[in-house]
């Protein structure tokens, strides 16, 4: 998660510096709304199941599927106040937030099983 947390920090920064604004294209749209249904479904099973087993590993991969959705939405909302507003910088913006919250909750999540 960790990583993940840095590749979209990383990927961000350059967006950032580099003034790229979002593409609204229809296909990745509707791609980003879907993953933000369907990863929210799959992370919420992986966690629930997670507890019943227990598994801790189960258990932080439900957190890391959570991240997908998480940045989908980002996506969406960025594009939309893009086209709104002209804030092709919110997404990276709020992006980075994201990448700084994972990489914090992969420290919780490294320091072992989660209470039950």
């Amino acid at each position: 998660m960790a990583t993940i947390g840095l590749a979209t920090i990383g990927d961000s920064v350059y967006r950032l510096s580099a003034h790229t604004a979002s593409d609204p294209l229809p296909a990745g749209i509707a791609l980003a709304g879907a993953s933000v249904l369907m990863l929210t479904l799959l992370a919420s099973r992986k966690r629930r199941i997670a507890r019943r087993i227990p598994s801790h590993a189960l258990h932080a991969d439900g957190w890391l599927s959570a991240m997908g959705p998480v940045l989908a939405l980002i996506a969406l909302a960025g594009t939309g106040l893009d086209a709104a507003f002209g804030w092709w910088w919110i997404d990276s913006l709020a992006a980075i937030a994201v990448g700084c919250g994972a990489i914090g909750l992969s420290t919780v999540l490294a320091r072992g099983p989660h209470p039950t």
